[in-house]
């Protein structure tokens, strides 16, 4: 047997590790969703996802911690514990403060191309430092009056729940892209436009740098390591890995039966491989590893489902499909906890799942703990953009959402003329077509930079509606550091 001391230095350093991967998450964010917008925003995307973690731990040092575990306060929250007055396990503070700031970077990827500088910053603040504590506080909390009653291993409600509702009511406030959606006169119906990321394989880099970000975010969340925390971190790591997959396997076959006249779409099996991880967050801790099967591919199936509700019947512009990703799986495995938890993994045998026995009464929780994180998440996130939008500071201005906000914000393009930039700017129509749509004596210099939804024509060919001026043009402007940037538009 390991004495105590030795034990808790080694859960410490358990502890210590996974948070420092979990913050890899950060990384894998950014460039999937760099890689899903397009060029003439990257350098904005990536700011603001740096900017993120730089907030975050601002915000939750000096509030959020304080209002999710501070003592001397109620079951709604905490009261003390501010800017870590009176507190000293740093490194339990750092591993929450990674789960606070995953929260905000979610929101990042459904406003994207079209959110204001300054927007940004205040939101991500008032995510971290309140409105993710206090839920939090609800579950993970000693004090919480949800604490030892909602099942809440990973965060799936409490994190990607509210990140998701958080990205749901900023994409439909904030509005969609210029041109994501088309009014058709002759039908009277809209006509959605997708407007495809620049590049495919900074996408696919984040997914990775994603799935291995979950192995310890998920199997750190039970805290030891040492005696039966080491089964349950390999068992726990299974199950997410198993979850993934199913996950991505599902949507690759649905895209291929719905779509069998498109090419099979990385997109939505990269989004189907997180969406069956996120959906394992709420019980992957009481979970059999067939479970993962199970809640990964109908999680993800979940995420398909919403997406598609929100892009053809309510017309939310959600660039990365955060809010669907994350809302959705994060609700569904809420719910699925109480059909899959295995009494033999938990503390109170009566919470057990009704496939093993359980009559039932854990639903209910769940059920009033999905309920409790929507009305909160969805009531306090309304109030702040809606007050954002309503005074004018949420949205960029039409010349800096069509220009691109790398050029009218920062100074300069992300990459090199002659690179990747004229394709990025493409619709989705054209980007099929590629150049050779262009007249063949326009050189590719000469190509106009549209926003996504107009037409991407060739300027001495025909007018393109959406259409600033050349890529050449475009740098020329902008090259000086008099003018590069636009201090009063952020």
């Amino acid at each position: 047997m390991i004495d105590e001391e030795l034990a808790a230095t080694i859960n410490g350093v358990w502890l210590f590790i996974a948070a420092v991967l979990c913050f890899l998450l950060q990384a894998g964010f950014g460039l999937l969703e760099v890689g899903s917008i397009r060029a003439k925003n990257a350098q904005n995307v990536l700011l603001k996802n740096i900017l993120d973690a730089c907030v975050a731990a601002l915000a939750y040092w000096a509030v959020g911690f304080g209002l999710a575990f501070g003592e001397g306060g109620n079951s709604f929250m905490g009261l003390s514990f501010f800017f870590l007055a009176g507190y000293d396990d740093y490194i339990s503070f750092f591993f929450f403060y990674v789960f606070a700031g995953t929260t905000a970077t979610i929101v990042s990827g459904a406003v994207a191309e079209r959110c204001r500088f300054r927007a940004y910053m205040i939101y991500s603040f008032v995510l971290t430092g309140f409105i993710y504590p206090v839920v939090s506080h609800w579950v993970w909390s000693e004090d919480g009056f949800f604490y030892g009653k909602v099942i809440d291993f990973a965060g799936g409600g409490a994190v990607h729940m509210v990140g998701g509702i958080a990205a749901f009511t900023g994409a439909w406030i904030l509005g969609p892209r210029i041109g994501r959606f088309e009014y058709n006169e002759d039908t009277d119906t809209w006509i959605s436009r997708p407007i495809p990321g620049h590049n495919s394989v900074l996408a696919a880099t984040g997914t990775f740098i994603l799935w291995f970000g979950f192995f310890p975010f998920n199997a750190a969340a039970g805290g030891n390591i040492v005696g039966e925390g080491l089964a349950q971190a390999g068992r726990v790591a299974t199950v997410t890995a198993l979850a993934g997959a199913a996950g991505c396997l599902t949507l690759l076959s649905v895209g291929i039966y719905f779509r069998k006249e498109s090419t099979i779409d990385l997109g939505l099996s990269m989004n189907g491989l997180l969406a069956g991880m996120v959906t394992t967050c709420s019980g992957v801790g009481y979970y059999d590893p067939w479970v993962g099967l199970f809640v990964g591919s109908t999680g993800a199936l979940v995420y398909y489902g919403m997406a598609w509700v929100m892009e053809f019947k309510w017309r939310i512009d959600d660039p990365l499909g955060a809010a669907p990703l994350h809302l959705g799986p994060g609700a569904w495995g809420m719910i699925m906890v109480a059909f899959c938890a295995n009494p033999a993994y938990l503390e109170d045998a009566s919470q057990a799942g009704i496939f093993y026995g359980g009559d039932g009464t854990q639903l209910l929780w769940q059920l009033a703990g999905v309920a409790a994180d929507f009305v909160w998440s969805m009531s306090t996130c309304s109030l702040l953009f809606w007050t954002m939008n309503y005074f004018g500071i949420f949205r960029v201005s039409e010349e800096a959402e069509r220009m691109g906000m790398d050029l009218h914000h920062h100074g300069g393009a992300a990459y090199k003329r002659g690179s990747v930039a004229p394709f990025a700017e493409s619709s989705h129509h054209d980007m099929e077509k590629g150049y050779e749509g262009t007249d063949d004596n326009t050189s590719k210099k000469d190509v106009a930079v549209t926003d996504g939804g107009d037409e991407f024509q060739s300027p001495g060919k025909r007018k393109s509606r959406g259409s600033i001026a050349s890529v050449d043009g475009l740098h020329r402007r902008y090259s000086s550091a008099s003018n590069a940037i636009n201090i009063g538009a952020l």
